[in-house]
C-alpha cells in the first residue's frame, strides 16, 4: 500500500515529465528555449528584481554562486540578460533582462499559464478553488521555511 507521500511523488513525477521533459505537447517557452530550471528561474527572478546582483539570484535559488554564475554566463551569451556596473557600488554588478530576455520571460510565463490551465482543466470546477488554496498554502509554507533556513 502506497503512502500519501509516495502517491504524491508518483503524480509529481508524471507532471514533471510532461511539463519539463516531454517537449511534444507542452514545449517550454512556447518552443523558443529548452527547459532548464536554473535558467528559467533566474530569468524570472531578474525580471522581477531588475538591478539585482548574482548573489541575490543565488540566494533566491538556494544555489552556490558558481552555479549561478554559469547560468548567468549562458543567459548573457544568449542575449537574455545584461550585466552593468551598479551605480551605487562600482564594484558590484547589476543584472537586468534585455529586450530579448523580456520577450523570452513573457514566452515562459505564457507557456506556464497554458500548462497550468491544462492541469486545472482536469479538475471539476467545484474542486479547483480548494486545490488552488491548498497549493498556495504549500508553496507559501515551504518558501517561508527556505527563508527561515537562509536567515
Amino acid at each position: 500500500m502506497k503512502t500519501d507521500a509516495t502517491r504524491l511523488a508518483d503524480s509529481l513525477r508524471v507532471l514533471l515529465r510532461l511539463f519539463t521533459i516531454d517537449e511534444t505537447r507542452f514545449p517550454s517557452a512556447g518552443g523558443r528555449m529548452r527547459y532548464n530550471p536554473v535558467d528559467f528561474q533566474s530569468l524570472h527572478y531578474i525580471g522581477e528584481h531588475s538591478g539585482c546582483r548574482a548573489i541575490d539570484v543565488a540566494s533566491f535559488l538556494g544555489l552556490v554562486p558558481t552555479t549561478v554564475q554559469s547560468a548567468l554566463d549562458r543567459l548573457e551569451q544568449r542575449g537574455l540578460i545584461e550585466r552593468a556596473t551598479n551605480p551605487d557600488n562600482r564594484r558590484a554588478v547589476s543584472l537586468q533582462l534585455t529586450a530579448v530576455g523580456m520577450e523570452m520571460q513573457s514566452a515562459i510565463a505564457a507557456q506556464d499559464a497554458i500548462n497550468c490551465a491544462a492541469m486545472l482543466g482536469t479538475l471539476p470546477s467545484a474542486r479547483r478553488a480548494r486545490f488552488l488554496v491548498d497549493v498556495e498554502q504549500m508553496a507559501s509554507s515551504l518558501a517561508d521555511m527556505q527563508k527561515d533556513k537562509a536567515a
